[in-house]
């Protein structure tokens, strides 16, 4: 007999390393990690139950039935706590608080089974052991027996395991993947051992298959960084986008307080780092724990970047938790402290302000450029009309808008060439006039284009009306030698990129030396080796190509040496710092750097004739900027060039 039992015991084994786990990581406080704990401690009566089980000729018969009556009473429990989990984790017990009828029908199978089970001492319909022999005498050898009752208590099984599964799969927006994956393993191994275990009654698997479900989930769900920020103490922004999830898949009314700490980086400049997040997290536990009083649906959540929300379920309480907020704000604004946070407070009606979890989440990202208004306290239903709002709103639609029904268009910014005094280049800069919205900033457009890939639709828009303009008649007057077009990051890594190139070269009957390719010092960031195939295949062809934006982040001088680049733009940053002496000696350096490396300069940003004149004497090749021209639409562009480059016009 002792054989079969190591199962169990190593059930149990596990079983304590996860208590010690919970208590380690403090995964005790939400209400799904309560239930959790209560299923390992069911795990731990249950597999203690088998084990005893297991001892016969140790136990007394008395003891026996009442060990094999737990186990078989505990091993029951535990379907119907993992389900009650599962409902935890989707916050459903509130819905079946307001429904108090399905829980009735919900407990109707445990309730027959655990009766029954109860009653086995007197009935056997269950199970029972053989203590006498066929003449009625002890036996050496106690036998256990299940009874046809045994049935009920697999159908018992079907039922709660049926339950849970339905559940996750109405339920599974709210999961991931690994989460899925790791509630759903009860399944498999239950089955497994459930199917070994009746063609093999003393092989106790069951409880060891139970228990490496709990460490599954362990693994993957009860993980407290990814919901408790370790810094604040408070909700992670994962945690806050399930809750959105939930309120949107349950139709819960709920409205969010978000709290957006303008100088919240100058905190860091303030403290060292440890007392900055110190006074951050009394700061956020303080509003949690004072908000909570007023109303216990209250939870605090950490966003990103200064970016706080106060989820609150009731509007009952609402305007006297914001009014709060902003009177404890004013009281620092008041004090003396080091430092003094400048909020504002965003209210927002969850529902009824955006139509699904993506769009608030997207309001998030784009806090910034979405509320530009002063004022401690904002509805966002009163500024859901202002213009930038709407328009990084509809933002998708307007992009494809723009595609579709061609509102994109090319600006030019003529370029500068120092040595010869004449208009040599010009940079091709996309722009959007909406037929709705009017003139879209790129600021606006851009980032978003990039993330959804449609600028990659966009680049080739403007490459082939680039490549338009120099097959045309008017660029072959205007003495211009090239023209600069830049490249995404998406699109440098584009297996597409080189054949579309070249079909809008020979398309147009162009050369490739007429384009020069900006790109950025990350260009292969993304997919080095596709990045890098494309660079060199466009390069063997004959284009050129610049690096942009160059002394701004952190340059890596080995790829900055590397590069296959023939032109160098300097930041409008550099440009802006210029007069003070350390930078002179930085810019000074930075143009021998580069002039050693057999580069051109291309400076962007120049505004005034004094910073023209300064990097003139620092021999730069090539000046940008708003000193010159703003960009320009083409026939504007034509006209500004054959003016300064004394085109004389013929038909």
């Amino acid at each position: 007999m002792h054989g079969i039992f190591y199962f169990d015991l190593s059930a149990v084994c596990i079983v304590i390393a996860l208590f010690v786990a919970v208590l380690i990581k403090k995964m005790y406080k939400s209400y799904s990690s309560k239930v959790y704990i209560a299923i390992l401690a069911i795990l731990l009566i249950t597999s203690l139950a088998d084990v005893a089980s297991c001892f016969p000729t140790i136990l007394s018969g008395t003891f026996l039935n009442i060990a094999t009556t737990l186990y078989h009473l505990f091993r029951n429990l535990l379907l119907v706590v993992y389900l009650l989990y599962v409902l935890s984790l989707c916050e459903l017990e509130r819905i079946l608080k307001q429904r108090k009828h399905l829980i009735y029908i919900g407990i109707i199978p445990i309730a027959i089974i655990f009766l029954l089970i109860l009653t086995n001492p007197f009935t056997h319909f269950i199970f029972y052991y053989d203590f006498l022999d066929s003449n009625g005498n002890p036996t050496e050898v106690i036998e256990y027996h299940r009874s046809s009752g045994i049935a009920f208590i697999y159908a018992n099984s079907v039922i709660y395991l049926g339950l849970t599964l339905f559940v996750i799969i109405k339920y599974r927006k709210l999961f991931n993947k690994r989460e899925i994956i790791s509630i759903c393993a009860i399944f498999p191994l239950t089955l497994i051992s459930l199917i070994i275990q009746l063609f093999n009654q003393g092989l106790l698997v069951e409880m060891f298959a139970s228990a490496l479900s709990a460490v599954l989930i362990s693994v993957a769900i009860e993980r407290p960084d990814d919901f408790i920020d370790e810094k604040f103490l408070i909700g992670t922004k994962k945690a806050f986008v399930k809750e959105l999830k939930k309120t949107y898949l349950f139709k819960s009314h709920s409205f969010e307080i978000i709290i957006k700490i303008k100088n919240y980086f100058e905190l860091y400049e303030v403290f060292n780092y440890d007392d900055a997040i110190g006074y951050v997290r009394n700061l956020s536990l303080n509003y949690e724990r004072k908000y909570r009083a007023v109303d216990k649906s209250v939870k605090c959540f950490y966003v990103d970047n200064g970016l706080f929300a106060l989820s609150v379920s009731s509007n009952k309480y609402l305007a006297e938790i914001a009014d709060g907020i902003k009177e404890d704000f004013i009281t620092l604004k008041n004090s003396r402290l080091r430092f003094v946070p400048d909020a504002q407070l965003v209210i927002i009606d969850t529902l009824n302000d955006f139509k699904d979890y993506n769009d608030f989440l997207f309001f998030l990202n784009n806090y910034n450029n979405m509320l530009q208004f002063e004022g401690d306290i904002i509805k966002l239903d009163d500024v859901k009309e202002d213009r930038t709002f709407k328009i990084i709103s509809n933002i998708d639609s307007i992009i494809e808008s723009g595609l579709t029904n061609r509102e994109f268009e090319v600006f030019y910014q003529p370029i500068y060439n120092v040595k010869h005094k004449k208009f040599h280049s010009a940079e091709a800069l996309v722009r959007l006039n909406s037929k709705e919205y009017g003139f879209i900033s790129p600021g606006l457009f851009v980032p978003r284009a990039e993330k959804t890939g449609k600028v990659i639709e966009i680049d080739q828009y403007v490459f082939e009306e680039v490549c338009k303009f120099i097959a045309s008649k008017e660029f072959k007057k205007s003495g211009l030698k090239y023209i600069e077009v830049n490249l995404s990051m998406i699109d440098c890594v584009s297996p597409y990129l080189y054949p579309r190139i070249i079909y809008l070269i020979e398309k147009y009957g162009i050369r490739p030396e007429q384009i020069n390719i900006e790109i950025t010092e990350s260009y292969d960031s993304l997919n080095r080796l596709i990045a890098k195939d494309n660079i060199d295949k466009l390069r063997k062809y004959g284009f050129t190509f610049s690096l942009d934006d160059y002394g701004t982040g952190y340059s890596n001088l080995e790829r900055f040496a590397l590069l296959p680049i023939s032109y160098v733009k300097i930041d409008k940053s550099i440009v802006d710092s210029s007069d003070d002496r350390k930078m002179k000696i930085v810019i000074k350096n930075t143009f021998d750097l580069i002039k050693s490396l057999k580069r051109k300069t291309i400076i962007e940003g120049i505004e005034t004739k004094e910073q023209a004149d300064r990097f003139i004497e620092l021999d730069c090749d090539n000046i940008q900027g708003y000193y010159f021209s703003k960009p320009l639409s083409f026939k504007d562009f034509i006209d500004f060039v054959y003016k300064n480059n004394k085109v004389i016009e013929s038909d």
